[in-house]
């Protein structure tokens, strides 16, 4: 029985997530995909943060130096693995990472700086860190929290190249959650992460 409810009490935000990102889509359809996904963060966003309790999870303040160590860190991840993936040239064998990539890089620059480098992050880390890594670390191990968010957050992704950097850099945030006691830490991480990639991919648009 406790075993059946703790997989719901870690299936139920990404459930929740999933659904209002759904909705938004159905409402708002012609606003494609990216806006769509910022719509449902944007929404989910408040419920997520008052099941997480920041205040009774005794959240730690992240000090200047730890902040831009993780901006760092999210910066380093996020060109290591995408370098490796261009120079590699897998990215032409999954097409689903193709399909994705055209549907969050077209927008406009001002819409992928605020879903991707705001929005997006943050519910996922409520979400994945906050809510999962959370809820299964106060029952396992570390290793065991930090592989099931971390692969759960890659099944998330929906595609092979996706979910292997989402699985990868699912343990660097839960990582990072474990050493800082704050959520802080890993949304700075992601945010820096994927606003690097943005960059990246408007650098290799135009060259």
């Amino acid at each position: 029985m406790d075993s059946v409810r703790l997989l719901l009490r870690i299936c139920w935000p990404m459930v929740f997530y999933g659904l209002l990102i759904d909705a938004a889509s159905l409402l708002f359809r012609n606003l494609g995909g990216l806006a769509c996904t910022f719509i449902g963060a944007v929404a989910a966003i408040p419920f997520l943060w008052k099941a997480y309790g920041g205040e009774k999870n005794r959240e730690q303040r992240l000090s200047l130096r730890d902040g831009l160590m993780c901006v760092f860190g999210g910066i380093a991840a996020c060109v290591l693995v995408n370098t490796l993936i261009r120079v590699s040239g897998i990215a032409g064998i999954f097409t689903g990472f193709s399909q994705v990539s055209e549907q969050f890089y077209r927008p406009p620059l001002w819409l992928q700086v605020c879903a991707m480098g705001v929005g997006i992050p943050l519910a996922e880390e409520l979400v994945f860190r906050g809510l999962v890594f959370g809820t299964v670390r106060k029952n396992r191990s570390f290793g065991q929290a930090a592989v099931m968010s971390a692969l759960l957050f890659g099944i998330y992704h929906g595609n092979v190249l996706q979910g292997a950097y989402g699985f990868f850099m699912g343990i660097l945030l839960a990582w990072v959650m474990e050493r800082r006691r704050t959520i802080s830490a890993p949304v700075l991480m992601h945010m820096s992460a994927n606003m690097t990639s943005v960059v990246m991919t408007l650098a290799w648009s135009m060259r």
